[in-house]
């Protein structure tokens, strides 16, 4: 489910314990080899590890965000209790920016998911901060695609005219080199776009 950014020779997994909670394991020789770290207090849909460091851990999926500091071994909940929480984005030069996507609804911290803001009230699957500015944000999901300038703080819908704002926006990246955005579809393929979503291919 996450690559330690830091060290791709770790690795981590999870499995269902129980109706509600997951076993988190982890491999440090990339996959040959594996251990149980813990019980994680939530049936969990995704996994991410801070990119500045590595002990510090976000985990969600039904029921809550939860969140790791000392390498997956002990959980805490930081927010969302009794939603479906899809997915963060971490902001990699400052990760204690963080964006969450709850069910319904896109939220924002500023201090390592100790507090959060909504900043949208659509449905969001992906976010992606570009890396050569980090207040160009965009964002995508069932609502369509949308952009914004300010770090997230408004939005703007993106994609118009394109079979971006039919199909459900599964997943969105951006080329670190050529500044390239892509938005993988749901149907409808992956689309391209170099002027910083304003047109598509």
């Amino acid at each position: 489910r996450a690559i330690d950014p830091r060290d791709g020779q770790v690795l981590y997994v999870d499995g269902p314990a129980g109706p509600t909670t997951s076993t988190l394991h982890r491999s440090t020789d990339g996959g040959d080899t594996w251990a149980v770290l813990s019980t994680m207090p939530v049936s969990t849909y995704f996994i991410a590890v801070d990119p500045s460091d590595s002990r510090i851990l976000y985990a969600g999926g039904i029921r809550s965000l939860i969140k790791s500091v000392d390498g997956g071994v002990t959980w805490r909940t930081i927010g969302f209790s009794g939603d479906f929480v899809y997915g963060v984005t971490i902001d990699e030069q400052n990760p204690n920016v963080i964006f969450a996507m709850p069910s319904v609804g896109l939220y924002k911290s500023t201090d390592g998911g100790g507090s959060w803001t909504r900043v949208g009230a659509f449905a969001i699957r992906s976010v992606v901060i570009d890396p050569g500015n980090r207040n160009l944000v965009y964002a995508g999901g069932p609502s369509g695609l949308f952009k914004s300038i300010d770090g997230g703080l408004t939005w703007t819908p993106r994609g118009e005219g394109t079979l971006v704002t039919i199909a459900e926006v599964m997943t969105l990246a951006i080329g670190k080199d050529t500044g390239r955005l892509y938005a993988g579809t749901g149907g409808a393929g992956i689309w391209f776009s170099d002027d910083q979503a304003e047109t598509w291919e």
